[in-house]
């Protein structure tokens, strides 16, 4: 997910199960903090050290995926079998486009 064909701030839920097959976990994060609503929630299925033949990036741990979620608050994570769930909130003062 490079770019969404949405605007700004626009949904107050987001939700996905393919971080893994993203190019960059970086420009995944960044694109949906633009299109996420102040204090919108954002939940993420997460397969952790899964590198199979359709992952696009490795992703080690729950730290790494908080990290490229800055300006968001992880609320909660759950160990649901093959996947880890993640939530976040972000933060409420929103997405500024410079």
């Amino acid at each position: 997910m490079n770019h969404v064909d949405c605007d700004n701030n626009e949904y107050g839920f987001i939700f996905s199960n393919a971080l893994d097959h993203a190019y960059s976990l970086k420009t995944f994060a960044d694109e949906v903090s633009r299109i996420g609503r102040p204090d919108a929630i954002a939940l993420f299925h997460v397969y952790l050290k899964n590198m199979g033949a359709y992952e696009s990036c490795y992703i080690e741990s729950e730290g790494e995926v908080a990290e490229a979620m800055a300006g968001w608050r992880l609320e909660h994570t759950d160990d649901a079998g093959l996947y880890r769930a993640m939530v976040f909130r972000k933060h409420t003062t929103g997405y500024i486009d410079v």
